[in-house]
């Protein structure tokens, strides 16, 4: 899933523009989920729906910020280099759509300071270009700061629990069409009854079968079968894959860093 796909479907799901957008990045941030949604609460509708500055725009400038803002307040070329680092964001986002500021994108009509927020119907989501601008901005900090998509996989408890705590570092898979978006740099969010856990993509390996795949002794040993043979772990894996999946789409290895 791509950060603007991502970013969207936040947004569609019912938070406000500035959660949706930094909501996107929340494997990449060094904040848990719960205090970034308080953190971005209070800029929805331009601030608090008095039709500011975009809060997608101030969700850009809430990841950035916690990815590589300053906290010295002597240090003015670490400010000077942060401010234009946000001059340069907003100049991406205003070329694109005009303005920064959420009275000039919604036009007047839409543009109520009533504190109370509008019901998510159909027809709201039709009649605004939030969900478009949100992804817009998702583009744009995905771009600057070097950020892949993000992929969500399911998994066992002993699996997630080995990634978890770091002993596992490979994970297998069919290399279907989902697997075949994921690239190197991008990062997964494993989920498992509720606990997530989220990693960097740093290498790929395919082959066409797991066999053939297990014939890399460190896929083997990074994977969870150290000690265990090419064939006696290929056979474990079709308690999952059947041959015919593994001949129709092959099988990759996804090498993973926890962040």
């Amino acid at each position: 899933m791509t950060r603007r796909e991502r970013a969207e479907q936040n947004f569609l799901a019912g938070y406000n523009c500035t959660q949706a957008l930094v909501l996107a990045f929340e494997d990449a941030l060094d904040i848990d989920k719960n205090t970034l949604l308080k953190l971005s609460s209070s800029f929805g509708g331009g601030m608090g729906r008095l039709r500011e500055v975009c809060g997608a725009v101030s969700g850009m400038f809430i990841v950035a910020g916690l990815l590589r803002g300053y906290s010295d307040p002597s240090d003015l070329d670490a400010k000077r280099e942060h401010y234009a680092l946000i001059q340069r964001l907003a100049a991406k986002f205003k070329e694109k759509n005009g303005s920064i500021v959420c009275r000039d994108l919604l036009g007047a009509k839409l543009a109520s300071t009533s504190p109370s927020p509008d019901a998510r119907t159909p027809e709201y989501y039709k009649s605004r270009p939030c969900a478009r601008l949100v992804g817009d901005c998702a583009e744009i900090v995905a771009q600057e700061f070097g950020i892949g998509d993000v992929h969500y996989m399911r998994l066992d408890d002993e699996p997630f629990k080995a990634i978890d705590s770091g002993a596992k570092t490979v994970e297998l898979r069919l290399n279907d069409p989902k697997r075949q978006a994921v690239g190197i740099g991008d990062n997964i969010i494993f989920e498992n009854n509720g606990n997530t856990v989220a990693v960097k993509v740093v290498s790929l390996t395919t082959a066409q079968s797991f066999e053939q795949l297990f014939k890399d002794s460190t896929v083997l040993s990074r994977s969870g079968f150290d000690g265990v043979s090419a064939s006696d772990a290929a056979n474990f894996m079709r308690r999952f894959y059947s041959e015919e999946q593994e001949q129709l789409y092959g099988v990759v290895a996804i090498g993973v860093q926890k962040l």
